[in-house]
């Protein structure tokens, strides 16, 4: 069996072990085994597959947090840079969780005004010179 096969069916058996442990709740895709489909991407061997699934890792995790794809040759991302990026998307996570709070106690705060003026709406309309 060619090397980059039982890579790949090693992977694979992993995922689905992981997912075994816990069907209810675990689902996961598998990774092409075709050695014709890899060929597509001009990859043959474990050294070229592992740094392509580098390299998309870190373009999807890089829309995530920025919104585009990044601009850098394939194969030119190392280990340390997709490093890097984790902990920008952690940063990243940490400061949207907070907004997300204030986002919440804002609604909250909103909420229980309206229960005070239940004819908020009704009021701005006919400041607006709208009829209720």
């Amino acid at each position: 069996m060619n090397e980059l096969v039982a890579h790949i069916k090693a992977e694979n058996a992993k995922t689905a072990a992981w997912v075994a442990e816990d069907p209810e709740n675990r689902w996961a895709g598998y990774v092409v085994e075709d050695l014709a489909h890899w060929a597509e991407y001009n990859i043959h061997t474990v050294a070229e597959y592992e740094q392509y699934m580098l390299d998309v890792s870190y373009s999807d995790l890089y829309k995530e947090v920025y919104g585009v794809r990044p601009r850098y040759a394939a194969g030119s991302v190392t280990q340390e840079d997709y490093d890097r990026l984790l902990d920008c998307l952690e940063d990243h996570n940490e400061d949207m969780s907070y907004y997300d709070y204030c986002d919440r106690i804002d609604a909250e705060a909103e909420m229980e005004e309206a229960k005070l003026l239940p004819n908020k709406y009704e009021a701005m309309a006919l400041r607006a010179g709208y009829e209720a």
